[in-house]
C-alpha cells in the first residue's frame, strides 16, 4: 500500500479563497511500514493555460500560451542520513499566503485557471514521486471600469423625408462596479421624435477574449440567460425608464492575466423596424469585488508556529503497532466530511487513486446493510430511511470470510428513451430515442483486504457522509425519463469467481432553479377585433407579484381588463407544464398539459373596465426540472382572453419557475471537516482477536464504468407548430 494521504482545508465564510488571503489546512498520511524517503513536500502551484486552433480551407493553425501566477514550495521532511522513516500517523498543519494580483480560477473548452495544493511523497529508491493534490476555488478583485456614476447618450437619425426623424436616449448608470448577485441600475430618458414605435432592449454581455504567446487573440460572447429586458416607446412622444440588469453568483470579471480576459457589458439596443438598422451602445462594466473590499490580512511571509511532525504513534519495532487497532482507528477517522481531498494508494508497480472534489452537503439516515454467506439469497433489508440522525451503514458477517475489497459508491445520473413512429411511411417506420447523462461518481473503500486474511466475523458500523454537487437536477421518474442517486455498498469476495454481492438504497434529491425574470412582471396583451364599429379593442394589463415561487405556493396576478368591445370576453388563467426530452442526437420530444385544478374563468362585460385578482395554485408534487440535458420541465402561466365565434382567442404564456432559489438552500458554506464526533466503532467482533490491519490492494483498480445509452440514427425532427399569431410578448 505505501502511504495513504489526504490533505483537509479549513472552511472560508463562503467557500473560496481570496486572493492576498491565506490558505490553511492540515496534511494527514500515514505510512504502512518503514520506508526510506528522499523527501516530502508540500506546494502550492497556481497556472492558467489556454490552447485553440483555427482552420481555413487550406490549412491549421494552433495557438497557446501559459502562465504560473504562485509556486510556493515547503520542504516537510529531507532525509539526510539515509535512515527509514517509521511508520504510522503523520500531521502537519499548512498555510500558504496567495498573491494579491492574480486571476480567479475559471475554466472552460479553450482555457483552465487553476490553483492547486500537491503533497510529493519522493522514495530513494524511485524517480517516480508520488503525488496527491486537491484544487483550491479563488476569487480575485476586479478594476472599476469608468468613473460613478456615468452619464451616456445615444442618438439615432432615421432616413426620412420628414423633419421628425431624430431617436435620442440619455442615461446614467449608477454603479459600474458590482458584486456578482447585484444589479446595474439605469435611469433612461428616450425622445422618439419619429412617427415608429421603437423597442429599448437593456443586456449584459459577455465577452472572453483569450491571448496566444504570439499576441493571436480569440473572442467569444457566451449567451447570459435571463438578463435581458425590452420596453417599447410609443411614437412621437418621450419615455422615462428605469431598467435592472441582474447578474448571477456565478459570473465574475477576470484580470489579472495575459493569457485570457473576461469583459461585461450593459448593451443598450434602439430596436427599429425593417428598413432600418438599430442603434447599439456597449457600456463597459466589471463584476466582481474591488481591492479595498477584500479581507486582506497584512503582509505575511510565510509562517509555521509547531514543530515539525511526528509519528503519532509507534511500536518498539517497526513493522507493528503499538495498538492493533490504531490503523483501523486511523482510516475511520479520516473519513470526517471534508470539502477536498484525495486518497491514494501508492504500489511498487501500479498506483491506485480515488479522487473526491464535492460542493454540497447531504445528510443522510442509517442504512443498514446484512449479508449472509452461503445463505442462498441476498437481502437487501434498507429501501428507505427510517433514522434521521444516524448516518452510518450497518453489515453483519455470519462467520469468517475472506474479502477482497468493501467499497460504498454514490452515483447520480438521468437519461431517456422513446420511440417515434412514422405516420406518414407504409412501413410503419419507427425510430428510437435515448440520451444519458452522469452527474457524479464518488467512491470510497471501507474494507481493502491485501493481507489474504479472513474479516473477522461480526457486527459492523461504518459512518459515512457524502456531497453533493450544486448544479444536479432533482429526482425524477415518469415513462420516459428517470433521474436518479443511489448509494451502493459492494461486497468482493477472494475467490477465483470474485462473486460481488450488491446492496443500494434510492435517495431522493431535490435541488434549487434559476427564476425565469425578475419581480415582479410587468405584461401586457392586446387583441383588435375585426368589427365596422369603433370599439373593438380588448387590453389586458397585469402584474404577477412572483415568477419563482416554492411548491405548494400561489402565483399571485392582478389583472385590469379593458373591454373596448361589443363583445363579452371570458379570462381565463390557468398553470401549464411542459415536457422536453432531448436526445444525444438533440432530437426532441415535447408534452404538454395543463395542471389539474389550477384553472379559473371569469367574465367581463362589454363596455367596460374590470380589476381581476387571480391566485394560480402549485402543489408540493410539481417542481421545475432544469441543470441536466436529458431532459427539461418548464412552467407557464397561461392569460387567455377568450372569445365568442368568429373571433379568435388572445392567449399570453408567462415563463415561471417553482422550486427553491439558490440562496434559499440550507447549503453549508464550504464544508472541508466537521465531523465533532470520533467515528463509532465495531459494534462487536469475535473473540478471535487476530491481527486484520486494512492494507491497500495489491496491483488493483477500483472502477465504475458507466455505459451511456447510444441512440440510433436520427430519422425526422419533430415539429411541434404553435400558433403565434395571437400570443402577445411579455
Amino acid at each position: 500500500m505505501g502511504v495513504i494521504c489526504q490533505i483537509l482545508l479549513d472552511k472560508t465564510a463562503n467557500g473560496v479563497f481570496q486572493a492576498g488571503g491565506l490558505v490553511t489546512g492540515t496534511l494527514k498520511y500515514f505510512i504502512d511500514k518503514p520506508t526510506q524517503y528522499k523527501s516530502i513536500t508540500m506546494c502550492l502551484l497556481g497556472k492558467g493555460k489556454c490552447q485553440w486552433t483555427e482552420s481555413t480551407s487550406s490549412s491549421t493553425s494552433y495557438y497557446s500560451n501559459s502562465e504560473e501566477f504562485t509556486n510556493q514550495i515547503v520542504n516537510l521532511y529531507v532525509n539526510t542520513d539515509k535512515k527509514e522513516l517509521v511508520s504510522g500517523a503523520f500531521e502537519y498543519p499548512f498555510q500558504f499566503l496567495l498573491p494579491i494580483d492574480i486571476p480567479p480560477s475559471f475554466k472552460d473548452d479553450v482555457c483552465v485557471i487553476e490553483y492547486k495544493i500537491t503533497a510529493k511523497f519522493e522514495k530513494a529508491n524511485t524517480r517516480k514521486p508520488k503525488n496527491f493534490d486537491v484544487a483550491i476555488p479563488v476569487t480575485s478583485y476586479v478594476y472599476p471600469c469608468s468613473l460613478e456614476p456615468m452619464m451616456f447618450c445615444l442618438k439615432k437619425n432615421l432616413f426620412s423625408f420628414k423633419p421628425s426623424n431624430k431617436i435620442e436616449v440619455k442615461g446614467e448608470i449608477t454603479k459600474t462596479c458590482i458584486r456578482p448577485g447585484e444589479n446595474f441600475e439605469i435611469t433612461l430618458t428616450v425622445n422618439n421624435d419619429t412617427n415608429l414605435e421603437i423597442f429599448i432592449k437593456t443586456q449584459l454581455v459577455n465577452r472572453l477574449i483569450y491571448i496566444s504567446s504570439c499576441k493571436n487573440q480569440k473572442k467569444f460572447e457566451p449567451l447570459i440567460k435571463n438578463a435581458s429586458i425590452m420596453s417599447s416607446v410609443a411614437a412621437n412622444s418621450v419615455a422615462n425608464l428605469i431598467c435592472v440588469v441582474p447578474t448571477f453568483q456565478d459570473l465574475r470579471s477576470i484580470n489579472h492575466t495575459k493569457i485570457m480576459r473576461g469583459e461585461y457589458k450593459v448593451r443598450v439596443t434602439v430596436k427599429l423596424h425593417f428598413p432600418h438598422s438599430n442603434a447599439v451602445l456597449d457600456i463597459p462594466v466589471a463584476i466582481g469585488l474591488r481591492k479595498h473590499e477584500l479581507a486582506i490580512p497584512a503582509t505575511v511571509s510565510y509562517h509555521y508556529d509547531g514543530a515539525q511532525p511526528s509519528c503519532s504513534s509507534m511500536a518498539p519495532h517497526n513493522d507493528i503497532f503499538a495498538n492493533k487497532d490504531e490503523k483501523n482507528d486511523f482510516m475511520l477517522k479520516e473519513k470526517e466530511d471534508s470539502r477536498k481531498f484525495k486518497i491514494e494508494k501508492e504500489e511498487s508497480s501500479e498506483d491506485d487513486e480515488i479522487d473526491f472534489d464535492v460542493n454540497d452537503a447531504i445528510k443522510l439516515e442509517k442504512l443498514d446493510i446484512k449479508e449472509f454467506e452461503d445463505g442462498g439469497d441476498e437481502k437487501n433489508n434498507d429501501k428507505g430511511w427510517h433514522n434521521k440522525e444516524a448516518q452510518s451503514s450497518k453489515y453483519f458477517i455470519d462467520k469468517p470470510t475472506q474479502y477482497r475489497r468493501i467499497t460504498m459508491s454514490f452515483v447520480g445520473k438521468g437519461e431517456c428513451q422513446w420511440t417515434d413512429s412514422d405516420s406518414n411511411s407504409d412501413d410503419d417506420d419507427s425510430t428510437d430515442y435515448s440520451n444519458s447523462e452522469e452527474y457524479f461518481i464518488q467512491a470510497v473503500n471501507v474494507y481493502l483486504g491485501t493481507n489474504k486474511k479472513n474479516l473477522l466475523s461480526g457486527a459492523f458500523e461504518y459512518p459515512f457522509q457524502f456531497l453533493l454537487p450544486v448544479d444536479i437536477p432533482p429526482s425524477f421518474k415518469d415513462k420516459i425519463s428517470c433521474i436518479k442517486y443511489k448509494i451502493t455498498v459492494t461486497f468482493v469476495k477472494e475467490n477465483f469467481m470474485k462473486t460481488n454481492k450488491n446492496f443500494d438504497v434510492e435517495i431522493p434529491v431535490t435541488s434549487y432553479v434559476n427564476p425565469c425574470s425578475l419581480e415582479p412582471l410587468m405584461f401586457s396583451l392586446k387583441k383588435d377585433l375585426f368589427s365596422l364599429k369603433a370599439s373593438n379593442k380588448i387590453e389586458i394589463k397585469g402584474e404577477i407579484m412572483k415568477t419563482c415561487v416554492t411548491p405548494g405556493d400561489n402565483f399571485q396576478m392582478t389583472l385590469t381588463v379593458n373591454n373596448d368591445s361589443n363583445t363579452s370576453v371570458f379570462i381565463k388563467t390557468e398553470l401549464i407544464s411542459r415536457m422536453t426530452y432531448v436526445s444525444s442526437c438533440k432530437h426532441k420530444k415535447v408534452d404538454e398539459e395543463i395542471v389539474k385544478n389550477t384553472c379559473i374563468m371569469e367574465s367581463v362585460a362589454t363596455n367596460g373596465v374590470t380589476t381581476l385578482t387571480r391566485m394560480v395554485p402549485t402543489y408540493p408534487n410539481i417542481y421545475s426540472i432544469q441543470h441536466t440535458k436529458v431532459m427539461a420541465r418548464e412552467y407557464k402561466v397561461k392569460v387567455t382572453a377568450k372569445l365568442p365565434f368568429p373571433h379568435i382567442d388572445a392567449v399570453l404564456e408567462i415563463p415561471v419557475a417553482i422550486g427553491l432559489k439558490k440562496h434559499e438552500l440550507l447549503v453549508p458554506t464550504a464544508v472541508y471537516n466537521q465531523n465533532d464526533e470520533e467515528p463509532p466503532p465495531y459494534l462487536s467482533i469475535s473473540a478471535q482477536n487476530e491481527n486484520c490491519i486494512n492494507k491497500g490492494n495489491d496491483g488493483e483498480d477500483i472502477t465504475i464504468l458507466e455505459e451511456a445509452d447510444s441512440s440510433k440514427s436520427e430519422k425526422k425532427e419533430l415539429d411541434k407548430g404553435v400558433d403565434q399569431e395571437n400570443k402577445g410578448k411579455i
